[in-house]
């Protein structure tokens, strides 16, 4: 039970984050998890890994860079448009999304491991003196957790690496509408980031 509670504290730890301060400019909000996008124009130009700077109601804002990700304080950045008449496809993805997704995965699986362990064990007497002479109940309840956490790594890499989204624009207006939304909440700065009002409200 110990080891259960510690394991779940170990993971209310690793995904509760502080609040970051809030970057306004413009009227838009910084979202530190902005996308990489790769886009295809409707002439057959492509630009490999850009990132996504912004959208607005008919046009995308990108930044061709060698850089990963954005911080609030870049400045001097060459920001280019495409209006959607010129946008055939675009892929956005997460920064780094096999590491991410390999932590997420690992932190999960230790905890269920160890979870499933204290579910299942009911030793028998030969199990019981194996216990004693390996260290006792704890380096069980470890071993469980490796071998969780070994499994979550590999699925979460698996699952991060894949994470990718795509949208086929072809120069329609309509196909870049229904699109909007969902494209400004993976832009670095957007208008998705701003403080939710209460149901209540």
């Amino acid at each position: 039970m110990k080891a259960i509670l510690i394991s779940t504290l170990f993971i209310l730890g690793f995904l509760t984050q502080a609040k970051a301060q809030l970057v306004i400019k413009d009227g838009l909000y910084f979202n530190k998890a902005g996308r990489q996008v790769w886009i295809v124009e409707t002439n057959g130009k492509k630009h490999q890994r850009a990132l996504l700077y912004k959208v607005s109601k008919d046009s995308l804002f990108f930044v061709e860079s060698n850089l990963k990700t954005l911080s609030p304080q870049y400045a001097d950045l060459e920001i280019k448009s495409l209006h959607y008449s010129d946008i055939d496809t675009l892929v956005t993805q997460k920064n780094r999304p096999g590491a991410k997704g390999a932590v997420f995965g690992g932190v999960i699986g230790f905890a269920a491991g160890m979870a499933i362990r204290a579910a299942t064990y009911d030793p028998d007497p030969i199990t019981k003196v194996l216990v004693i002479l390996t260290g006792g109940e704890s380096a069980h309840y470890f071993m469980s957790g490796l071998l969780g956490a070994s499994a979550g790594v590999a699925i979460g890499a698996g699952i991060g690496a894949i994470a990718k989204k795509k949208w086929v624009i072809g120069g329609n207006k309509e196909n870049f509408e229904k699109a909007l939304l969902l494209l400004d909440e993976r832009a670095y700065w957007n208008k998705s980031s701003r403080p939710r009002p209460s149901p209540n409200l």
